[in-house]
């Protein structure tokens, strides 16, 4: 042994019957392998498919579809607010957020707000706090673009007349 040559077992080379037996068809002890039909997990289809498709907006079996800038034109558009409540924010902990069910053209759509936004501000303070109490109000949606740079915002206003709602969806909403 040399000067720095010390055997702490770390380069002893390991015997032929302590290296375990692996799926077959696999490069590796993690099972990866170029081949994609010899994966561990199954994939069900095929992955070139779903990569060539959009994404947004696109997720399949998770319930309604949230609203997005995609959606909505520099124009006013109307939506009606089906119902709202408190939730707890998914990607903030410890934190809360108001969800908006909107029927807008025809579909059902989530809208989440969550303090700060300014249309959770132009909501609450044309229709009061209680989000409960917002069923049945329209909501005119609309999308502010930035000239500079090219963003664009969800920006809403609540038609004067929906500031207040009418008798019967405020019965509705009761039952």
């Amino acid at each position: 042994m040399g000067r720095y040559d010390f055997d702490f077992g770390w380069n002893v080379q390991p015997v032929k019957d302590d290296v375990p037996e692996y799926p077959t068809g696999t490069t590796d002890r993690f099972g990866d392998d170029d081949n994609e039909e010899n994966n561990m997990i199954p994939r069900g289809n095929n992955n070139s498919e779903r990569n060539n498709q959009p994404q947004r907006g696109k997720r399949k079996g998770t319930g309604l579809r949230y609203l997005s800038t995609d959606m909505l034109s520099p124009s006013h558009e109307l939506a009606t607010i089906v119902d709202a409540r408190v939730e707890e924010d998914n990607f903030r902990p410890n934190q809360t957020q108001v969800t908006v069910k909107l029927k807008f053209k025809g579909e059902f759509l989530l809208w989440s707000l969550r303090p700060g936004n300014p249309n959770l501000e132009t909501l609450g303070d044309a229709m009061g706090d209680d989000e409960t109490t917002w069923k049945g109000h329209e909501v005119e949606l609309y999308i502010e673009v930035d000239a500079f740079n090219g963003k664009s915002w969800i920006r809403s206003e609540v038609p004067v007349a929906s500031s207040t709602p009418n008798a019967a969806a405020a019965t509705k909403s009761r039952r």
